[in-house]
C-alpha cells in the first residue's frame, strides 16, 4: 500500500465507516426513525469535502440542510432549525457559486480579514445574539442560550466561508464543541439523539483536519502571490 492510499486510509476511510456503523448502531438502541438518520449519512461524504476545503462540499450541504431544519425544529431548536433553512440552504448554495467563480483547484482563493473587519463582525454578533436570545425567550424555545450562541456562530461562520475568509475554519473548531456539548445536552432530554451526537464528534475531527488544510491553502497561494526575486 502506498504511502498516501495508507494515509487516505487512516485519515477518511476507516473515521468514516467507524461513524456510520456507530450512527446506524444508536438508531436501532434508541428507536431513531431512519428519515432523521440520513441526512447524517449525506454529511459524512460533505464532511470529508469540507478537510478538502472543497467547493463541491457546499453545493451538496445546501440541499442536506433543508432535512436538517426540519430535524433541528422536531427538537425544538427553533433558531438552529430557521438557521437551516434561511442560512445554511442559501448561503451554501451562493458559496459553491462565488467560490466557482475564484476558483483554485477543487477549492477557492482564500483571503484573511482586517482588523477593523473583526471587530466589527465582533460587535455585530454580540447584538445579534442579544436580540436573538429575546426572540426565542419569547418563542418558549427550549435550549434558549445554546440555540441562540449556536445560531449566530453558524450565521457568522457562513458570511465568512461565503466570502472566503480563511479565518472561518478557526471558528468552526469552537462551533464543532459546541455541537457536541449541544448534542449531548438535547439527548439528555431525547436519547434518540444519540447518532446527533456521534456524528458532531465526526464532524470536530473533520473540522480540526480543514483547518490545518485551510492554513496549508492559503499559505500556498500567498507564496503563488509573492514575485520571485531575480538575480
Amino acid at each position: 500500500m502506498s504511502p498516501l492510499s495508507r494515509r487516505r486510509l487512516f485519515r477518511e476511510v476507516i473515521p468514516v465507516t467507524v461513524t456510520a456503523i456507530l450512527i446506524v448502531i444508536t438508531a436501532v438502541v434508541t428507536h431513531q426513525s431512519p428519515l432523521r438518520i440520513i441526512p447524517l449519512f449525506i454529511s459524512l461524504v460533505i464532511n470529508i469535502l469540507q478537510t478538502k476545503v472543497n467547493r463541491y462540499a457546499h453545493l451538496i450541504g445546501s440541499l442536506n440542510s433543508i432535512q436538517y431544519g426540519l430535524i433541528d425544529w422536531h427538537y425544538g431548536l427553533y433558531g438552529t432549525a430557521m438557521t437551516d433553512f434561511l442560512v445554511y440552504f442559501p448561503f451554501q448554495l451562493f458559496t459553491f457559486i462565488l467560490w466557482s467563480r475564484r476558483s483554485y483547484k477543487q477549492t477557492t482563493l482564500l483571503r484573511s480579514m482586517t482588523w477593523n473587519q473583526r471587530i466589527w463582525a465582533t460587535v455585530s454578533c454580540a447584538v445579534t445574539w442579544f436580540g436573538t436570545f429575546i426572540a426565542l425567550r419569547l418563542a418558549n424555545s427550549n435550549y434558549q442560550i445554546l440555540d441562540s450562541t449556536m445560531t449566530i456562530a453558524s450565521l457568522l461562520i457562513s458570511i465568512l466561508i461565503l466570502f472566503a475568509f480563511v479565518e472561518y475554519t478557526w471558528l468552526m473548531i469552537p462551533l464543532g464543541v459546541l455541537g457536541v456539548y449541544t448534542n449531548t445536552i438535547v439527548m439528555m432530554d431525547s436519547l434518540d439523539r444519540m447518532p446527533f451526537l456521534v456524528f458532531s464528534i465526526f464532524s470536530l475531527y473533520c473540522q480540526v483536519l480543514a483547518f490545518f488544510q485551510a492554513r496549508r491553502l492559503y499559505a500556498e497561494q500567498q507564496a503563488l502571490k509573492t514575485p520571485t526575486n531575480n538575480h
